[in-house]
Order: structure tokens, then sequence, then C-alpha cells
């Protein structure tokens, strides 16, 4: 199952102090260019911190306190509601609307608001202007992660993508609607260790499993969110979450079996064997030969292989072996157990 990576809204608390100064742009002649609130910083029990501060916003039907200038102050709130909540986000729980719920009653609880206000800020509505949605897949082993990484970089498509290194996948990585990250989770916990402040036992245990999983992490934004009527946590449940997931997973077109470059293929006989070879040499298979035949040899690779001869080959020329495919499989979900000693289980219920 899916849980929440990141959230960002604003909660409905009239509050105009919370910051941390104030960033102000002067122009030449002397007049302010705009100014803006500095966030504070809010650390959660396992050292994870979340920025907030006091906004001004237009006013909404949803919220009826308005300012005399018909504005008000509402308090922004962004972080990893999981990390926040349990020290680490390698994994955790499904129910991402009832850890939001609880992660809101933390981080306003550490700045000293009373549960009453707490109690109706969670009442009232929270407006939402980001989701991160995370799966992980289990995989068999480390280097499965990686290959499989390395392998679909030929085949993933959708607007501004980017590969990191044969390490992180992006599709749409600077959209203000939304974004899809495919990456090794083990990789990224070495690169943020310092920001674990989990025991070594606890953190290399994590590291243990993170280093079979591959993850997926879709980024709803707020434009994204109005649009699909999201924009509010009272209208958000689980069920949407997990299905704006699959629906964008979806649209990167990858296949469910990314194939990948072994050692042999002795195994083919001359004829497709020559056709395979020409393939990865970059020949245009379907202007080779007729039609008809272009489609029996695509279907052969793709029943036989999972290999589509219209998608072009992974760069191989700094390897010295003769090419075969084996085949590794995204399908098993990684999901820990309710008693899992790493994972938080909310307070708050949303079902």
């Amino acid at each position: 199952m899916a849980f929440c990576d990141w959230f960002s809204g604003f909660v409905n608390l009239d509050l105009d102090y919370l910051h941390d100064g104030r960033i102000i742009q002067i122009r030449s002649t002397g007049e302010i260019d705009f100014e803006t609130l500095k966030p504070l910083t809010v650390t959660g029990s396992y050292d994870d911190k979340v920025i907030i501060k006091s906004c001004v916003i237009p006013a909404a039907p949803e919220w009826s306190l308005l300012k005399h200038d018909g504005s008000i102050y509402r308090v922004y709130i962004s972080g990893n509601p999981t990390k926040f909540l349990q020290g680490h986000n390698v994994y955790g729980h499904s129910d991402m609307v009832a850890v939001i719920r609880d992660f809101i009653r933390l981080v306003l609880q550490k700045i000293d608001v009373d549960e009453f206000t707490i109690a109706r800020c969670l009442r009232d509505p929270i407006k939402c202007t980001r989701f991160d949605i995370t799966q992980s897949y289990l995989m068999d082993s480390p280097k499965d992660v990686s290959d499989w990484l390395r392998a679909s970089s030929q085949y993933i498509t959708g607007k501004n993508q980017k590969v990191d290194n044969d390490k992180t996948l992006y599709v749409g990585k600077n959209s203000r609607r939304c974004s899809i990250k495919v990456y090794e989770k083990a990789a990224e916990m070495l690169k943020h260790k310092s920001t674990f402040n989990l025991p070594e036992a606890s953190f290399d245990a994590l590291y243990k499993t993170a280093s079979l999983l591959l993850r997926f992490e879709v980024t709803l934004r707020g434009m994204k969110l109005e649009d699909l009527q999201m924009h509010y946590l009272q209208k958000v449940d689980n069920k949407m979450l997990e299905e704006q997931f699959s629906l964008q997973i979806q649209k990167m077109n990858l296949p469910e079996n990314i194939e990948l470059i072994e050692n042999d293929i002795h195994q083919l006989s001359d004829r497709y064997a020559g056709v395979y070879l020409k393939w990865l040499e970059g020949v245009d298979i379907k202007k080779q030969m007729k039609l008809s035949t272009y489609k029996r040899y695509r279907k052969f690779f793709l029943d036989s292989y999972h290999l589509d001869l219209s998608m072009p080959p992974r760069d191989i020329s700094k390897t010295n072996v003769i090419p075969l495919w084996r085949v590794i499989s995204v399908e098993r979900e990684f999901n820990p157990s309710e008693n899992d000693e790493f994972l938080y289980v909310p307070i708050s219920s949303s079902k």
C-alpha cells in the first residue's frame, strides 16, 4: 500500500506572528519590491524538521473568519509526515489521511497551540497544496534495483524527463501540477543519513530493508489538486490518493517487465539473432522488411523476452558481452506489518 511522503497545506489558524524574520527586496529608488516572511523550523521527536509560517492568503468561502481587507492569516505547514512521526520514511502507514491529521496535530502542539484550538483546526477545512504519494516494490537483490532503473531509462516517456546517473528517473520534474520520481531508496538513505536521528542499529536494519526497495513517488501539487477537487483534506480519502498514484504511474508507459542485458544469445536461431543484433546497432528494423514480417518479429520478441523492437536499445558500447535478456518484474508491493517496530500507527482514523 502507498503512504504519504510529503504534505503541504494551510490550517485555519489566524496567527500573524509565526515566522523567522522577513525577506525584503528594495528597488534602487528605495521602494519595496516585495516582502515575505521566512518560515520557522519545527523539530519533531526524531529531529526531522518541518517548516511553518503565517501567511496572508485570499479569503475563501470555506473559511469564514475575515480581516477587514478581505484577507486572512492562515498557518502554512510543509514537511514529511511519515518521517516526522516515526523517524524514517523507508515505509509508512497506508492510512495516509490519518497520518497527515496526526502530523498536523503534533506540529501545532510543538508551537504551543492549545488542544481545544487544535481540535477545531482539524475539524475546519485544511487546504492542501501538495501530496507526495509513495509506494515501494520489493526486488530480489540490490542489483535488481539498480539494473531495473538503468534499463527502464530507455522506456520512460512523458514531459520533462530526466535521468540522474541511472539512480533516479523523473517525469515532469518541474511541473506545477504533477511529477513522478523512481529511485533507489537505499542510495537516498545514505545520501541523507545525517537526517535520520535513529540509533545506528536501527538505521542499519532499515537500510537492509531499503536495499531491496525500488521506490515510486508521485507528487500532486496545488493546481492538480484543485482540478481533481482534492484541495481540501476533508474531501480526500486514501482510495482517492491511491487511485491518483496508479493513474500517474501508468502515464510513464513502462512495461510491466524491464529487460536486462546478460551475456549470451546462442538460444536464438541465426535469423532471430541477426534481427536482434541489428536492433542493438540502432538499425530501424521496421524499415528493413515488410510490415507483416516486422510485426511477426516484434511479436516474437515481445512474447519471448518482453523486448519491444520499436523501442531503442540501451547503450551497451562500454560492455564486452553479447547480450541476452532476462526479466525483472516489478509486481511485489512492499507492505510492513501493523506491529512492525519501526512503523507509526496513527491515532486518528480516516476509515
